[in-house]
């Protein structure tokens, strides 16, 4: 779920490990961006979860 997701922000210099990869499938798994419907996440509320547990210096924003 989401690997590919992964390499990408790894392809694009954005310095994400496997921990923190790991830790964004847990928070989605616990529900923390609220429940998924069939249409899935709301991107909004995904993009700002994973932007606060990838990116760990604002230098990094931009990339992300």
């Amino acid at each position: 779920m989401l690997i590919d997701f992964f390499y990408a922000l790894r392809a694009g210099q954005l310095p994400v490990s496997v921990k923190e990869y790991l830790a964004l499938l847990e928070a989605l798994g616990a529900g923390v961006v609220g429940p998924k419907s069939e249409d899935g996440w709301n991107l909004d509320d995904f993009y700002h979860l994973a932007r606060t547990v990838l990116v760990k210096d604002e230098k990094h924003f931009d990339k992300f």
